[in-house]
């Protein structure tokens, strides 16, 4: 099999290329990318990494280094980016068409969206798509709510809040569930909630969150 020759690639940034072949750190191409990203319609924050494509932030805290970043200077502060293994180097132009790894030709995104990104030689068809992209929160509203479905439950504000919020509701199906390839599913979750609400109220499972501006929004919608 030939090697693939690096060619010249067109950086979406407009920063020259110097076909480079080894893959930067994700801190250096966060760095790179911090200042013209915003041009391009995109998001990024130094100190909360997220996927460039659809936002989803996936970090546990308890699995990263803890990092002060109030004596780091600005630069410093994209070192935080190297402990989110859950984001990954993606090549606008791929290798397999010649694109290099300098940092203006690589994004970082979430195994989802690194899985479904367009794998063509058109860095501006690239771009489009990321900036159409949907967001995580919407697609997994999206997925939840086809849980629920298949459940019988209720697509209202307070099933969500106790999905996600509700710590005593965690609890409980992780007592009464297995994990699929190291995590719960949509179905088993919603399953276990179609179970939990029958032993309680509604202003119950309101008072179970630990989140005071959440029950007084979920109050409200009880009025």
């Amino acid at each position: 099999m030939s090697r693939i020759e690096i060619i010249a690639t067109t950086h979406l940034d407009g920063s020259p290329c110097n076909r480079r072949k080894n893959m930067p750190k994700r801190s250096e191409i966060a760095d790179h990318w911090f200042v013209p990203i915003h041009a391009l319609g995109l998001f990024m924050d130094i100190t909360e990494p997220s996927c460039w494509a659809c936002g989803h932030f996936a970090s546990e805290p308890d699995s990263e280094e803890m990092i002060d970043f109030s004596s780091m200077s600005e630069k410093d502060c994209f070192l935080v980016w190297d402990y989110h293994d859950y984001l990954e180097r993606c090549h606008v132009i791929p290798r397999g068409q010649g694109g290099c790894s300098c940092p203006g030709n690589l994004v970082l995104l979430c195994r989802d969206c690194h899985k479904d990104n367009p794998d063509t030689d058109n860095s501006q068809l690239f771009l489009k798509w990321m900036q159409n992209r949907k967001p995580f929160v919407l697609k997994r509203e999206m997925e939840i709510g086809r849980a629920f479905d298949e459940f019988g439950l209720q697509r209202k504000l307070l099933n969500y809040a106790t999905f996600f919020l509700n710590k005593d509701f965690r609890t409980f199906y992780e007592s009464k569930s297995i994990k699929v390839r190291s995590k719960y599913t949509d179905a088993s979750i919603a399953a276990c909630l179609s179970e939990y609400r029958e032993q309680f109220s509604d202003l119950e499972l309101i008072d179970q969150l630990q989140d005071e501006l959440w029950r007084k929004i979920l109050l409200q919608e009880q009025i």
